[in-house]
C-alpha cells in the first residue's frame, strides 16, 4: 500500500486533535513537513534531486532536503512550467518548516509546545494547498495551449 502527501498531512491532522503532550507536538511538526515535502517533491517529476548538486559553479551544500530547497528556489523555473516566484516561495517556506522538523526530531533538549505544533500544521495546510493550487493552474494552462 502506498501513500501520498496528503496521508502525512492527515496524520498532522490526527495528531492535533489530541495535542496534550510534547511528544504530540513534536509529531505534528514532523508529519507537517513531509506532508508539504512530499507534495512539493510531486511537482519535480523528472529530475533526480538527490544527485543535484547546484548548475555552473554552484555547489550546494547539505543533504537530499537542502539540495531540493535550492533547486526549487534557483532552478527549477528552468525545468518545468512553474512560475519562479512561486517556486523561490515554496523553497524558502520548506526550508524553514525544514529547520522546525529538525528542531522537533532530533533537538530533544528544546522546548517544543503546543503553538509551536499549531502554526506548524497552519503553515503545512496552506502550502499544500498552496502547491495543489500552483500545479491546477499550470496543467490547466497547459491543456488550453494544446487546444
Amino acid at each position: 500500500m502506498s501513500i501520498d502527501s496528503n496521508d502525512f498531512l492527515v496524520m498532522a491532522k490526527n495528531s492535533m486533535d489530541n495535542l496534550d503532550n510534547e511528544a504530540g507536538y513534536r509529531n505534528v511538526i514532523s508529519r507537517s513537513y513531509y506532508s508539504i515535502y512530499h507534495m512539493a517533491l510531486s511537482c519535480i517529476t523528472e529530475k533526480s534531486i538527490p544527485s543535484y548538486n547546484g548548475r555552473g559553479s554552484k555547489l550546494v551544500k547539505g543533504g537530499v532536503h537542502a539540495k531540493f530547497f535550492h533547486y526549487l528556489s534557483n532552478d527549477a523555473d528552468k525545468d518545468y512550467a512553474y512560475s519562479k516566484e512561486k517556486l523561490e516561495l515554496i523553497g524558502v517556506k520548506l526550508k524553514m518548516a525544514h529547520q522546525c522538523r529538525v528542531q522537533a526530531d532530533y533537538r530533544l533538549n528544546r522546548n517544543i509546545t503546543k503553538n509551536d505544533a499549531i502554526q506548524a500544521f497552519i503553515s503545512a495546510t496552506e502550502l499544500v494547498q498552496f502547491i495543489s493550487d500552483m500545479k491546477s493552474k499550470t496543467i490547466e494552462k497547459e491543456s488550453n495551449n494544446e487546444r
